[in-house]
């Protein structure tokens, strides 16, 4: 597993893995994460992360298959506060590569690279509490619940509780990790 730079070439499988309501339902408020996702969504989230990454705001990469390079899902590091040193991140996968320990592997190199590379002292997460996978992943790496913004998410279901894990630079015991940006 590695994660690497997105490009317009990318924009296929964006696409294909992202268009899951699953996906869109535990991945972001309604309307941020649109389904069904077609390629014209996967270009403008592609276009936008390459701006981004370029002024230095936001990181963001596909998730991909050491053993074939196949992208299965995308990271990213967003809301940099450089003067703070805190970052948010973000991840998603193709539903057909859930329960494999990729979304665990692909968020501890999230997490090197924040810490290592950009040179966080925190990173947050923000994440609904119906997710219970990415919960139990977000624990499992050692992030701490740290709050609840009561009904701060209007949702497809209407508005709901966003809760909000992060983990310290302090805390992190760190792991090598290949990042190709």
């Amino acid at each position: 597993m590695y994660l690497q730079s997105l490009s317009v070439e990318d924009a296929d499988a964006v696409a294909s893995r992202a268009n899951d309501f699953d996906i869109a339902y535990n991945a972001a408020s309604f309307g941020e994460f649109p389904y069904p996702y077609r390629k014209e969504h996967a270009h403008n989230f592609i276009n936008h992360a390459v701006e981004q990454a370029a002024l230095g705001r936001e990181f963001h990469f596909g998730i991909r298959l050491d053993s074939s390079s196949e992208l299965v899902g995308a990271a990213a590091a967003a809301n940099i506060d450089v003067m703070n040193r805190k970052c948010e991140i973000g991840y998603w996968l193709g539903k057909d590569y859930w329960h494999r320990g990729y979304a665990r592997e692909a968020v501890a190199l999230l997490m090197h690279f924040s810490f290592s590379k950009l040179g966080m002292n925190s990173i947050h997460a923000r994440v609904f509490p119906f997710n219970h996978r990415s919960i139990n992943l977000l624990n499992a790496l050692g992030f701490r619940k740290e709050g609840v913004q009561r009904q701060g998410r209007l949702h497809r279901d209407g508005f709901v509780d966003e809760e909000e894990y992060g983990i310290l630079l302090c805390e992190y015991s760190g792991i090598p990790a290949i990042v190709n940006f």
